[in-house]
């Protein structure tokens, strides 16, 4: 079986440099080559897997190599990079002031919370007749056929909501990994 020639003729024109692709083209114009006598490129002119090494050779025998040198690769990829910091730079430090915030403010909800409820507690205990007693007595009122008693000497200060505040906040900073405090510094974290 004869196949016409489709990249030059066997009695000595010219052929066209170009590399065959894939394909059933490729192989009927290999074959038409060998019958042909016509020396054939391996790497080129068959269907084998092709390493990377004979790529660039190949590119190059065609005339298809970069022209790019490798250290402009390298810094283009560098400036991308450097760019792409700087342009999250911003929005990270404000994700991480705003989760070091949350933690904090977290903190200060339950110790508000815990003053609440025992403020509530307070407040339905002196709904009661014992519980109106018991806060007169502490104040100093007595019934008439009863003593009055002082006791010296104790301190019945109970810290303030800020005290209590500052306190649990102190806790829980201490409770933080060991790279928490070295991010408030590199990202300017405050505490207000």
């Amino acid at each position: 079986m004869s196949y016409p020639l489709s990249i030059g003729s066997l009695d000595g024109q010219r052929r066209k440099k170009r590399a065959y692709g894939r394909g059933t083209t490729a192989r009927r114009v290999q074959t038409q080559r060998e019958e042909g006598g016509i020396p054939i490129r391996p790497a080129i002119y068959t269907q084998d897997k092709v390493g990377i090494r004979d790529r660039v050779h190949i590119a190059r025998r065609w005339g298809l190599a970069p022209s790019i040198a490798v250290w402009k690769i390298v810094l283009a990829a560098f400036v991308v990079l450097l760019l792409a910091a700087v342009a999250i730079a911003g929005p990270l430090r404000d994700y991480y002031h705003a989760w070091r915030d949350e933690g904090v403010l977290k903190v200060e909800y339950e110790v508000l919370s815990t003053i609440n409820e025992g403020l509530s507690t307070d407040v339905e205990r002196l709904n009661t007749l014992e519980g109106i007693e018991d806060e007169a007595r502490r104040r100093g009122y007595v019934y008439p056929d009863e003593e009055a008693l002082v006791v010296e000497g104790l301190d019945e200060t109970t810290p303030t909501e800020q005290e209590q505040i500052d306190r649990a906040v102190a806790e829980y900073e201490e409770g933080l990994p060991w790279y928490v405090p070295l991010l408030d510094d590199l990202l300017g974290y405050s505490r207000r």
